[in-house]
């Protein structure tokens, strides 16, 4: 009987200890969130964003401006190469864009000593990935619509292949879908002979 006491007050005192854990972590999560460093992330991402938006609009105006003129000189294979290009450049202008400009705001935090060296940049992380995310989903739009023409791909088509995309983009964030590659290279199917 009291080895059942025994346990039973270790097996309290592991709870205690594990609670005592589980809200220290809380406590140091909530300070990390709501630290100045959060804060100069949030500004430099908005910073980006707006800069980024404002070129976009100026620029992208001006790419599709000449991408229009080009169409309208003729049908040949260099003008439809240029087209496609500067199509390609305004689609991808603001991602562009915001990445390069977070990314020198980022420097310009860490130079004046805002944000240190090793300081943990979620969010700046986070916006990075989605930036280049969504580069990477407009490129291979525009070529399939190349491949296949504008007309060919349907409102459903586009929506799947943002869903598929976006899916996989999350998964990639989070850090699952490195892992479920490596679990599928470790699988073989004897195919053939050896």
């Amino acid at each position: 009987m009291e080895e059942t006491g025994l346990s039973g007050v270790a097996s309290d005192m592991s709870v205690d200890s594990l609670m005592n854990f589980i809200v220290g972590m809380e406590v140091d999560w909530l300070k990390e969130i709501f630290s100045f460093s959060t804060l100069y992330q949030f500004v430099a991402i908005a910073a980006a964003v707006g800069i980024a938006l404002f070129v976009h609009r100026r620029f992208g105006a001006m790419l599709h401006a000449m991408a229009i003129s080009f169409a309208n000189r003729g049908e040949a294979w260099l003008m439809r190469v240029w087209v496609f290009l500067l199509d390609l450049g305004r689609a991808v202008l603001f991602s562009f864009t915001a990445a390069v400009l977070l990314s020198l705001c980022v420097m310009l935090l860490q130079t004046t000593g805002l944000v240190g060296e090793g300081a943990r940049l979620v969010f700046v992380r986070l916006s990075y990935q989605i930036f280049y995310a969504w580069a990477l989903l407009l490129v291979i739009l525009r070529c399939v619509e190349a491949i296949f023409g504008a007309n060919a791909m349907g409102p459903s088509l586009r929506k799947a292949l943002y869903g598929v995309f976006w899916t996989l983009a999350a998964l990639e964030i989070v850090g699952v879908l490195p892992e479920i590659v490596l679990v599928m290279k470790s699988y073989t199917l004897p195919i053939g002979s050896d």
